[in-house]
């Protein structure tokens, strides 16, 4: 009997090899069809998306001009200037009017405007003589009695697009712009990622019995004419066919188009490209796909023989392996289940096994970790023989420590070892668990905890602080208002004036600037005394600054000397409330690094420029201790600081950090030890133009005299307005707003009134309120008087009625100034 083994043995390699063979052949067919359609459907799908968007901005580029043409009608010069251009009055306009229209006209990229008046005649043109012809005529008649700007489709045997716009202001005149087809379509057609080489989208449309198109072809140096009837893509897409079609085009190639028709227009679009192109990676992937079956083929055959001979070797050592290995998956399966790190360590330091929790805790892939002294994962190696040590003593052990990751980065972890005997050899079991969250959510407890108390404290002291504002503004108004009365009771200064009146005259102006400057610490207290978040808009970087100079000038005395350089800056996109507070946070930052005793020989600066490139920098610079060099990437975190406990929140400069970038500036630090600190903050100036100021009225000027009503529960701020305003008008002043409601009910005339914004009972806005109800007019000539609006509601109020309100303190002369112009714009009572 012969022996067959050997032939058996031998099958199943030539099996395989034939199955690969048959299955490589197959498989690299099915994948040829597949990458065939998926190669297909993709260029449908880039032709029909750029189709479509070339068709929206075909649309938009029409509803553009249709909508601007339109929009002239409603241009009040326009149609003054086209009435009297049809009347014939006046050369100058139009001339004007011509240069109006054409530059309106030459923007949108047409050719000629003309002016048609109700009779037909061309009343004017640009750039040069023209009249519209019939057809355009036919158009504008059609349009005049809805009143809507119409847009032609092309010409019969010309590229050109008219369109038509009826002015209702004048009646019967119309506009006529003409727009050459092919230069203002083309690069809207032309210009955009094209699927491939050969790509052709164009536009046609039909006129007569010949599809014609509209725009420049690649592959044609002219307009291309075609039988409605022919298979291109532009007679089928004027047939009405739309999607993706696969045709024939002018030239006889074959070719794959996506069909648009243009809303609104007698224009349609076909985005073609060649077919030969499309299937070009296909041929390439076929020849590609042909060679790689071949090689695998060679390959796989030689693979096959050193397999089969490699075969029965590994099937013995597989049987040999097989309980190790089995036991080996069932322990990494139970430890890979645990959510906590598992390591196992033989008793000379190095891991023999992990779960995948160690993987990501520490960074390793398993081959990287398995074999590593357990020591290199510790962030201090010598400590791993004292616990493996004191597990070996105890038995098992708990205890805290810190790990280090493969990006040398360590991570506190709580471990639990316990050692036990396995084949006569002692290993190590860990569990840890990673403490980053536990630690990281209680170091996130205390500082949303500290950042509730500073808030809670800068509200505090800002409620504080607007109250004391608007408490001393009452009587600082009243006693600026008294001084400069006295004062215009006194003869005005000369060589005859008696030396007593002179001392009285010099005693009163010392008394008036010093009420004036603490009305400009009360504007600095109201400044800091805003709790909410404000919207970034038109802020003066200067007037902060000198708002948080002022509020740390007594703070910075009996340290150093506090230097102001505020050069002219133009404004800046943000808040002038959160740029004090940010100068203020740095100045007393500043003031805190100098030591005490030696003003004189310390110098805190605080600057203000214009950069070469536009941008705006504010510099704060002291001649204090300095920060050292490795703590200055770190001043700006939250809660860092190197003050004695009570002298520092750490939260100064990570407030500016962030208050500076929600402004889109950035802020930076310089520092030498033993020298001093510069701070930079720089901002973006804003892109706008500074509103015109209107011209203040002479000084002396009082315009007509009026009958006045001051509305204000200090009786003395009533008092001192009534004496500063009765000389040039009568003056009615009543400190109860009920008072004053009920005498204009009762039918009492008034030119004027001057209404305070705070009071007790009735507040201003209560009061303009009911004053809207019984005298409407009435209620458009008040001026507000406030000595500070800290509520959102008051500033909110004050915002909505710009130019009719007043802050105390008040110069008196602003105030009649004031009035005088409220009078004059308002009728007599």
């Amino acid at each position: 009997m012969r022996d067959t083994s050997h032939r058996r043995a031998w099958a199943m390699p030539l099996a395989i090899f034939a199955f690969l063979a048959l299955s490589l052949s197959g498989g690299g067919a099915l994948h040829l069809r597949a990458f065939r359609r998926d190669l297909r459907a993709q260029v449908e799908r880039e032709l029909s998306t750029i189709a479509d968007i070339k068709v929206e901005q075909l649309v938009a580029w029409r509803e553009q001009r249709l909508r601007e043409w339109d929009d002239l009608d409603e241009d009040p010069f326009l149609g003054r200037a086209i009435a009297a251009v049809a009347r014939g009055t006046s050369t100058a306009t139009a001339d004007e009017l011509r240069a109006t229209l054409w530059a309106i006209a030459r923007r949108q990229g047409a050719t000629a405007v003309e002016l048609v008046g109700a009779d037909g005649r061309t009343l004017l043109s640009a750039p040069g003589a023209s009249a519209p012809g019939a057809e355009d005529l036919e158009l504008l008649a059609r349009a005049r009695p809805r009143g809507l700007t119409v847009f032609s489709g092309s010409e019969r045997a010309s590229p050109r697009l008219t369109l038509v716009s009826p002015f209702r202001r004048a009646a019967g005149a119309g506009l006529v712009v003409h727009f050459d087809a092919e230069r203002s379509l083309t690069p809207i057609v032309m210009v955009w990622p094209r699927p491939g080489s050969s790509a052709e989208p164009a536009l046609v449309r039909r006129e007569g019995d010949r599809i014609v198109t509209i725009t420049r072809l690649r592959y044609s140096p002219g307009r291309v004419e075609m039988d409605p009837a022919s298979e291109p893509p532009g007679p089928r897409a004027v047939r009405g066919e739309t999607g993706v079609v696969e045709t024939h085009d002018y030239r006889g190639a074959e070719v794959i188009a996506a069909l648009r028709h243009v809303p609104g227009s007698d224009w349609y679009l076909s985005n073609k490209v060649d077919r030969a192109e499309m299937f070009a990676p296909a041929r390439l992937r076929a020849e590609q796909l042909a060679g790689g079956v071949a090689v695998i083929l060679l390959l796989s055959g030689a693979l096959l023989l050193a397999w089969w001979q490699a075969l029965r070797a590994e099937e013995r050592r597989r049987a040999q392996t097989a309980a190790q290995e089995s036991e080996k998956l069932r322990l990494r399966a139970l430890l890979d289940q645990v959510n906590d790190i598992v390591v196992v360590v033989a008793e000379d330091g190095a891991i023999l096994e992990a779960n995948d929790r160690a993987l990501q805790a520490y960074g390793y892939a398993r081959e990287e970790l398995v074999g590593r002294p357990a020591a290199a994962l510790q962030a201090r190696p010598d400590d791993w023989e004292p616990d493996f040590a004191r597990a070996c003593r105890e038995g098992a052990i708990r205890f805290e420590t810190r790990h280090r990751r493969k990006d040398g980065s360590t991570f506190p972890v709580e471990f639990s070892s316990r050692v036990f005997a396995a084949g006569g050899a002692r290993i190590l079991l860990g569990v840890g668990r990673d403490m980053s969250e536990r630690q990281a959510a209680e170091v996130e407890r205390l500082r949303l905890q500290a950042q509730l108390t500073f808030a809670d404290r800068l509200a505090s002291i800002g409620t504080l602080a607007a109250g004391v504002a608007h408490e001393i503004n009452n009587p600082l108004s009243y006693l600026l208002t008294n001084l400069e009365y006295l004062e215009r009771q006194l003869p005005p200064r000369g060589p005859g004036l008696e030396a007593d009146l002179a001392t009285t005259r010099d005693v009163l102006d010392e008394a008036r600037d010093g009420a004036r400057r603490i009305g400009e610490i009360v504007r600095s207290l109201r400044t800091f005394s805003r709790r909410e978040r404000e919207e970034h808009g038109r802020a003066d970087l200067r007037e902060a600054a000198q708002a948080a100079v002022r509020m740390a000038q007594a703070q910075a005395r009996p340290r150093a000397r506090l230097v102001s350089e505020l050069g002219e800056t133009p404004p800046v996109t943000g808040s002038e409330h959160e740029l004090a507070q940010v100068v203020l946070n740095l100045v007393i930052n500043a003031i805190q690094a100098v030591p005490e005793g030696r003003p004189s020989e310390n110098e805190i600066r605080v600057a203000t420029r214009t950069l070469p490139d536009g941008r705006v920098e504010l510099t704060v610079s002291d001649t204090g201790i300095g920060i050292p060099s490795h703590h200055l990437e770190h001043v700006f975190d939250p809660f860092f600081t190197t003050k004695p406990v009570g002298e520092g929140s750490g939260l100064g400069l990570a407030i500016c950090h962030g208050l500076v970038e929600a402004m889109g500036g950035t802020i930076g630090v310089q520092s030498a030890v033993g020298r001093g600190t510069t701070f930079t903050v720089t901002l973006a100036a804003r892109a706008e133009e500074r509103p015109a100021v209107p011209a203040a009225a002479a000084p002396g000027a009082t315009g007509r005299r009026g009958r006045l009503l001051v509305v204000d529960d200090e009786p003395f701020v009533c008092r001192s307005v009534q004496r500063t305003l009765e000389e040039d008008h009568e003056v009615v002043a009543l400190s109860d707003p009920r008072e004053a409601l009920a005498r204009i009910q009762g039918g009492e005339r008034f030119d004027l009134v001057l209404l305070d914004l705070v009071m007790p009972g009735i507040s201003g806005m209560e009061c303009y309120e009911a004053l809207r109800q019984a005298d409407p007019a009435l209620a458009g000539r008040v001026l507000f008087l406030t000595g500070g609006a800290f509520t959102p509601n008051a500033r909110r109020f004050l915002e909505e009625n710009p130019g009719r309100w007043m802050e105390k303190p008040f110069d008196t002369g602003a105030l009649r100034r004031k009035v005088a112009e409220l009078l004059e714009a308002a009728p007599a009572a």
